[in-house]
């Protein structure tokens, strides 16, 4: 015989019809019917109880006689209780206390022509969702596609370094709520932070590593696969990254779906040596970049191989004018009481009193003047002042010069009365040299008169 312990309460006709027997509490029963899910017993005064024949000891058939114990467990009693107030408690203060909560808006990403928004999920508690709107500048822009699910949106077609406003608006039964108010400002060209990068296939490692050095460099982001806020998907060819010879991979495929332009490297080291955002249009994957020819020496500075600031010396080099040319003091025209100045001088900007008329104007007919005539240099009192300085007004030109040059001429820097007397000494030494004066002298029949009042009208 075999006790069994079932751990539920029995019925109370079992206890009015049925006596325990006194020794271990236990009731006997006789096994009538049996079959493979439920057995009838037979106890006293012809009672009958239906019983799982599972729960019978092996061996019993119908016949057999049996001792069932039947208690009560208070103890698995209570912690059902428990847990199920429990459960009623968590019911109550989650869906009939806490009302819907306003959507936590964060911003996710900010270039030059798009904003990236996230939020976290909806709380709802026991309302009905109606509507989630987005808003720009306080107008509404448009509803959120599936709310329950979507987190986030990107904003696109902004305008460049321009102030926006962004705000979400949740409508449900239990009321409307708006989330926090977003302000932010679009990035101006030079600003490369916003770039962020998928990697497709780069046939090159050290390609690749540069690369990823010189977003980091720029303070841009990169990932191995799209998100939401991706900018550009990075690659030499459509293959997937670390793929054999094959067809478009699934990254290039969902790049070109959404819309991200494909772009190689190359495109990358424009920015970061440029310090700005450059077109894409010539980076795409048919085109041939146009620092192909310099890939190699952007690559090896990024990674510090080579000094970046050799290619600049290089180029300053190769695109500075030449040095200028020092005009030597001729002894004719300097005195003790005009001393002439160590600024440099071009060809055409040397005083006749140094030279021929005639050789000045060889110098001026065979060669334009150097770039040295465009740019500054220091003065005497500290000021810039242009290194080609106009010839004193006081000067004997050929008559194979215009009249243009004269009034030239007379625009430039008054010299001093010392300056004057020894040019005058410097003109009249030259008419006995040659004899007579042409034309446009400031000589002429009058003599000293018309002379010196020509001096002091210029």
């Amino acid at each position: 015989m075999s006790a069994h312990y079932v751990g539920q309460i029995a019925p109370n006709y079992v206890h009015s019809t049925m006596q325990a027997n006194s020794d271990d509490d236990s009731f006997t029963f006789t096994v009538g019917k049996l079959d493979a899910g439920m057995a009838i017993l037979i106890g006293d005064k012809a009672s009958l109880i239906e019983f799982p024949s599972l729960l019978l000891p092996s061996g019993v058939s119908s016949g057999s006689v049996v001792n069932i114990r039947v208690m009560r467990n208070d103890q698995q009693e209570r912690r059902q209780k428990d847990e199920f107030d429990q459960l009623q408690e968590d019911i109550l203060h989650t869906f009939g206390q806490q009302p819907p909560k306003a959507p936590a808006l964060r911003l996710r990403n900010v270039t030059q022509t798009s904003v990236t928004l996230e939020w976290d999920r909806l709380s709802l508690a026991t309302a009905t969702l109606l509507s989630l709107d987005i808003y720009r500048n306080g107008e509404r822009l448009a509803p959120i596609p599936n709310p329950l699910h979507n987190t986030s949106t990107k904003l696109s077609g902004l305008d460049l370094n321009a102030e926006y406003t962004f705000h979400l608006v949740l409508k449900t039964t239990a009321g409307t709520l708006t989330s926090p108010l977003i302000k932010t400002r679009t990035h101006t060209i030079s600003d490369t932070s916003g770039i962020s990068v998928c990697f497709g296939h780069v046939a090159e490692p050290e390609l690749l590593e540069a690369s990823k050095q010189a977003l980091t460099n720029m303070k841009a982001k990169w990932s191995d696969r799209i998100q939401i806020d991706t900018t550009h998907y990075v690659c030499t060819d459509p293959r997937n990254p670390g793929a054999q010879e094959g067809s478009q991979g699934a990254g290039y495929a969902k790049a070109m779906q959404l819309s991200i332009p494909a772009v190689l490297p190359h495109w990358i080291f424009a920015c970061h040596d440029q310090k700005k955002m450059v077109g894409i249009s010539p980076f795409y994957l048919d085109q041939d970049p146009p620092n192909a020819s310099s890939i190699k020496r952007s690559v090896e500075e990024v990674l510090g191989k080579q000094a970046p600031a050799s290619s600049a010396t290089e180029a300053d080099t190769s695109g500075s004018p030449p040095p200028p040319v020092e005009k030597e003091p001729s002894s004719a025209t300097t005195t003790q009481d005009a001393p002439l100045k160590s600024t440099p001088f071009a060809a055409d900007d040397v005083p006749p009193s140094n030279k021929e008329s005639v050789g000045v104007e060889e110098v001026s007919s065979s060669a334009p003047p150097p770039p040295i005539i465009t740019t500054s240099a220091p003065s005497e009192d500290g000021d810039a002042e242009p290194q080609s300085t106009p010839a004193p007004p006081q000067v004997v030109i050929t008559s194979s010069e215009s009249s243009d040059r004269i009034a030239a001429a007379a625009e430039g820097e008054s010299t001093t009365e010392d300056a004057v007397e020894q040019t005058q000494t410097t003109e009249g030494a030259e008419e006995d040299a040659d004899g007579e004066m042409d034309e446009v002298s400031l000589g002429g029949p009058n003599g000293d008169d018309e002379q010196e009042e020509e001096r002091r009208s210029y």
